[in-house]
């Protein structure tokens, strides 16, 4: 392990790629794979998977994987790849995945970041985690897990949490209280196990809550099951979208006359009651035209 304290850009590369680095508002580059960094600076900033090569037939193909990436001060940066692990102690640290870009493959699915670890402990940090079949764990207050995808779980046990993604992703947990988990578009499971959370969660989606919900929204095909105590012991209500509660839904109408197509949108938030009732709070609806769309 080579300790280093005097360049503010550094780029590792080669066989040996082991380093514990200082300074403050370093840059680090490290091209290749097997790294191993360990860093102490504020603002340090680490970017794995920066070298590329060039194969005839497949074009050009950044690499890097199979790294561990620890930093400890605040504001601090890494930008990890696939099957790397990604530590991060300091206060607004943020880890992110890339896209790994690779001419040879057309499908966006086969060049996300796959089967990494990001982990924060940091109060403010940030995970961007736009990767395959990953992890990402944050134990501070006030911090974000964003961009889960394809299989990848994210975890959070501060309170005023948030943990979610706009797509699909595996699973979500809060532990926290003031947390929230959001993914109204995605297929994915979650878990509630703070106080005055808030959740939303797409069609098939499936939410378990240990306490009562401040707020939630739920798709087609979804279920919610939320905890509850009656005084004597704790209870838990299930109730299932199209026969206990109405959720988000949509529809298509068509004019008869005139053949112009609308999809119908509908989406009704909910809360849960210290008795563990499931009530409307409000309704929103929107409609778009879609007669350009073939029958």
């Amino acid at each position: 392990m080579t300790t280093v304290t005097t360049n503010k850009a550094l780029v590792l590369s080669g066989e040996s790629k082991n380093a514990i680095l200082t300074l403050d508002e370093q840059i680090v580059n490290c091209i290749g794979e097997d790294a191993q960094i360990i860093h102490t600076g504020k603002k340090a900033k680490i970017y794995d998977n920066e070298g590329t090569e060039y194969d005839e037939d497949k074009g050009t193909i950044k690499h890097g994987k199979n790294s561990l990436f620890i930093t400890t001060g605040e504001e601090s940066f890494i930008e990890a790849s696939s099957k790397s692990v990604a530590f991060a102690s300091g206060k607004k640290a943020e880890i992110s995945y890339p896209f790994e870009h690779d001419e040879s493959n057309e499908d966006t699915e086969l060049n996300l970041v796959k089967n990494s670890v990001a982990i924060t402990t940091g109060d403010e940090a940030v995970i961007c985690c736009y990767a395959s079949n990953s992890v990402a764990i944050s134990t501070g207050n006030d911090i974000w897990i964003q961009d889960l995808t394809a299989g990848s779980i994210g975890i959070a046990t501060g309170s005023n949490a948030k943990v979610g993604s706009e797509g699909s992703f595996k699973t979500g947990a809060i532990f926290g209280d003031n947390s929230s988990i959001i993914g109204s578009d995605g297929i994915y499971s979650a878990f509630v196990g703070g106080k005055n959370c808030t959740a939303t969660i797409g069609e098939n989606g499936a939410l378990l809550s240990e306490f009562p919900l401040e707020e939630l929204t739920a798709g087609t095909n979804s279920v919610i099951v939320v905890g509850w105590h009656d005084g004597e012991r704790k209870r838990f209500s299930t109730y299932y979208q199209g026969t206990d509660f109405e959720g988000n839904i949509e529809w298509v109408t068509k004019d008869p006359e005139t053949g112009k197509k609308t999809k119908h949108f509908r989406s009704n938030t909910y809360k849960t009651t210290e008795l563990g009732e499931l009530v409307l709070t409000g309704t929103y609806e929107s409609e778009k035209d879609i007669s350009w769309q073939k029958d």
